[in-house]
Formats: C-alpha cells, structure tokens, sequence
C-alpha cells in the first residue's frame, strides 16, 4: 500500500508472522505510544516511555519484529522520587506513517481490525489494555474482595471501543466520564466483564497486570467460569 507521498508503507495484509505484532503496536501507539516526525532531526520515530520493563521488553520485540531495526533503549529517572522509566525509540518512516494514517492520527481504531482473526485481535487488545487497561484489587469492611477491570482514555477512538469489544464477544459497559484535576483534558471509562476476559483468552503482557487477572480467576468458582451464558 503507498500513501500519498508514494512511500510504502505496512498494511495488516503482510505475513502472519508480522501481523500480531502490527496489531499489538497498533494497541500501544493508540494508548501511551507516540509516533511522529522530529521536526530537528527531521526523522520519524516511534516513541514508548513506561516504568514496566516487561511492557518495554514486549514493544521491543514486536518493533525489532516489524522493522527489522533494533529499537534504542534507555532508562531514566524523573523528577523527583519515581521509579525509572524505560523510553522505547525506534526510526522509521514506514511504521509512523503506517499508524498515523491508519488511525487518522489516533482518531479511529482502523477498520481492518475488526475484520482481523481473533488471534490479532487479542494482541490489539493487549496493546491498549497495556498501556491504558488495569485490574485493581479492593477489600470490603466485610472481608469481600472486588475485582475491577477496565480502560480509561481521553482520545476520540475510545468511543469505537464498544463495538470492537462486543464484536469480539468481550462484555463490557457503556463509556462513561470520570473526574480528573483541573486543567486535565476529559477522560472516559470502560469497564470490561472479568469472566469474559478469561473466556476470551485476553491477557496482558506486563505480568503485575497478568499476575492479578491469575488471582482473580482462582478465586472463581467453576460453575461460573465454563456457564454457557456470561451476564
């Protein structure tokens, strides 16, 4: 496929062997990935900083698997007392101008997506849910432990969201506004049906994430997790 300029750039119709990790960084840029033209430099680079060095290390190996470059990785430390964070470089005009145009600049989710395999659907699901997505844990006064799974994000393709995930047979809620700070930009939440997760063979690559989906799904009882009906 070429783009305007004639340049050639990746399409979900490549081998199989690319295809998941297409999907899986489709999923990232569209959640904490940036992928732009250094107006300095004039290069093209796709950019991930996170605190999760699995999260990094599954970026890298999907961008060292599409480019064939090997991704420049270095560690920092903020301002003030943070963790270190991993930021994730890679050059390459084909891959940004592949995800700029195919979501219009992270306004859709791209339309060959929803006609893609379940398979590639998964790791688009694993790239979002890894940079926006959590499970979070609250014990009750009484003892009761609730489990929350969800995804919050303040850009356009979001509200696409429920249609992918139904589409795909995840049950999840309506968008809904959440609070943030003053001077934030709106954020809307999903929340997603913690069994139809498990059903539908979703996961995470960052293994905290993973680690607690695990300890939920323990706690599930067997009648629940193989019902033939969800809700």
């Amino acid at each position: 496929m070429l783009n305007t300029k004639g340049v050639k750039i990746l399409t979900l119709e490549q081998s199989a062997g690319k295809i998941n990790d297409i999907a899986y960084i489709l999923g990232v840029y569209l959640g904490d990935g940036y992928a732009k033209r250094n107006r300095f430099s004039r290069s093209y680079d796709f950019i991930l900083n996170t605190i999760d060095d699995d999260f990094a290390e599954s970026v890298i190996k999907s961008l060292k698997e599409i480019t064939q470059k090997e991704p420049r990785h270095r560690k920092y430390q903020p301002k003030g007392n943070r963790r270190l964070v991993n930021r994730i470089e890679v050059c390459s005009k084909e891959l940004v101008l592949f995800l700029q145009e195919k979501t219009l600049r992270k306004l859709i989710i791209p339309t060959e997506l929803f006609y893609s395999s379940e398979e590639t659907k998964r790791y688009f699901i694993a790239g979002i849910m890894d940079s926006d997505g959590w499970i979070s844990k609250n014990i009750k006064k009484t003892g009761f432990v609730d489990y929350q799974l969800g995804i919050a994000k303040g850009l356009p393709w979001i509200k696409d969201l429920p249609r992918f995930f139904k589409e795909f047979g995840l049950e999840c809620g309506e968008l809904n506004n959440i609070k943030v700070k003053r001077d934030n930009k709106p954020i809307v939440r999903l929340l997603i049906n913690k069994v139809s997760w498990i059903k539908k063979k979703c996961f995470f690559t960052i293994s905290r994430k993973q680690n607690r989906m695990l300890e939920y799904k323990n706690r599930l009882s067997p009648q629940r997790l193989y019902a033939e009906h969800i809700m």
